[in-house]
């Protein structure tokens, strides 16, 4: 098969590239001028029988059609590369792209595409400066922003992630492709393998009903390291006291400051930051109760200042700052896990009470608000927690 360097114009997306910055390949791709293929059976058919064929579709290495599938996309690909001994194989590659054109040709890069993520930060960021998997709250993009793609090319993608892989196709030939939508397919199918552990864990609610039961939850101030001790300690049955203390013990000063920060840049904090200053303030002199009644009884409020919903009752307003979560982040499943958060606020945030009773404890607003909550219940802990909830929220509103 002839081959050779593509001429085509690349588009760099300089468009939502900060001011003198913008992002380029490592190398030009391989051009292929005939690449023909249809979609993949999804079901065995006799000749003349009616087959099943998928145009579209996204899966991972833990899917049981992924061996088949992508045993016949290599075998496809490194079919139509030009002998080169000093090149990948797409066996080799960690990042594999085929963009198949209109007129059947394609352009291929073997880890030579530059990747961009799109995500949410926890603090402000510069260009150029460096970003770590501890300053994500959350991620739902992946694109290649210096490939130029036509809503009439077809795209193949593999993905290496750690130890597994994913396989995005769409070879829909009705001029179907849309970068954006693109973007958030791929990110959350690299999501899902980025963080496999945590959205193994969140998917067994019974483990999440204990973790709440001591008050936590996958926080997005959490580190993925912190949270993954819980993980560890749940699954072999271990007290997760130890973990909490020590996550309390990493909110120093320093920590607490830049939670101060990230709290002035939320216009739904503004009518509030006095009061949510002073929680802060009272956290760091140790004075718990005073941090636990400013941040829990304001919590409603908050929510009805920013939908603008004075007469709804709490499981609507929860229901809303889901949506909003969701809305923001472009899909219910991403690592801020709205639909799990708003459960946690159910359960743990919004409890309802008996009064007198010995298990009423400082997390409720009900019981803060009423007090029905046990002096030794304001603990460090639930501080901290109550602390974590509104900063969760805030990514939401």
């Amino acid at each position: 098969m002839a081959t050779k360097k593509s001429k085509r114009k690349k588009n760099v997306n300089n468009s939502k590239q900060p001011a003198k910055f913008s992002i380029e390949n490592l190398a030009p791709p391989i051009h292929v001028n005939s690449l023909k293929v249809t979609g993949f059976a999804m079901g065995s058919a006799k000749n003349g029988e009616p087959l099943p064929v998928c145009v579209k579709h996204g899966l991972t290495s833990d899917d049981p059609l992924f061996p088949d599938i992508i045993e016949g996309v290599t075998r496809l690909i490194n079919g139509h590369l030009p002998v080169d001994p000093d090149r990948v194989s797409v066996d080799q590659a960690n990042c594999t792209l085929v963009v198949l054109h209109k007129d059947d040709s394609a352009d291929l890069w073997l880890d030579t595409a530059a990747i961009a993520f799109r995500g949410m930060t926890k603090r402000a960021k510069k260009a150029g400066e460096l970003v770590f998997q501890s300053d994500l709250a959350d991620l739902n993009g992946f694109d290649f922003p210096a490939v130029d793609l036509q809503s009439d090319d077809r795209i193949i993608c593999i993905v290496r992630v750690g130890w597994r892989f994913f396989l995005y196709f769409d070879l829909r030939t009705n001029g179907g492709l849309e970068r954006s939508a693109l973007t958030l397919e791929l990110g959350t199918l690299y999501r899902r393998l980025a963080y496999a552990r945590l959205y193994d864990f969140v998917s067994s609610q019974t483990d999440l009903d204990k973790l709440a039961a001591d008050g936590w939850f996958p926080f997005a101030e959490l580190s993925f390291e912190e949270f993954q001790h819980f993980i560890k300690h749940l699954k072999a049955g271990f007290d997760i006291s130890e973990v909490g203390n020590k996550v309390i013990e990493a909110f120093d000063k320093e920590r607490i400051e830049a939670l101060r920060e990230r709290w002035k840049a939320r216009p739904s904090f503004a009518s509030r930051a006095g009061i949510f200053n002073a929680a802060l303030d009272a956290y760091l002199r140790d004075d718990y109760v005073s941090t636990i009644k400013n941040v829990v009884t304001e919590i409603e409020g908050l929510l009805r200042d920013h939908f603008g919903n004075r007469k709804g009752k709490i499981p609507a307003l929860i229901k809303l700052a889901e949506g909003a979560a969701i809305s923001k982040a472009g899909a219910p499943d991403t690592i801020l896990l709205p639909e799990k958060f708003a459960r946690y606020m159910k359960s743990i945030t919004f409890a309802g009470f008996k009064s007198g009773n010995p298990a009423n404890i400082a997390s409720s607003r009900h019981t803060v608000a009423h007090g029905e909550a046990p002096e030794a219940t304001y603990t460090k802990a639930r501080a901290l927690q109550a602390i974590l909830t509104l900063d969760q929220l805030g990514f939401y509103l």
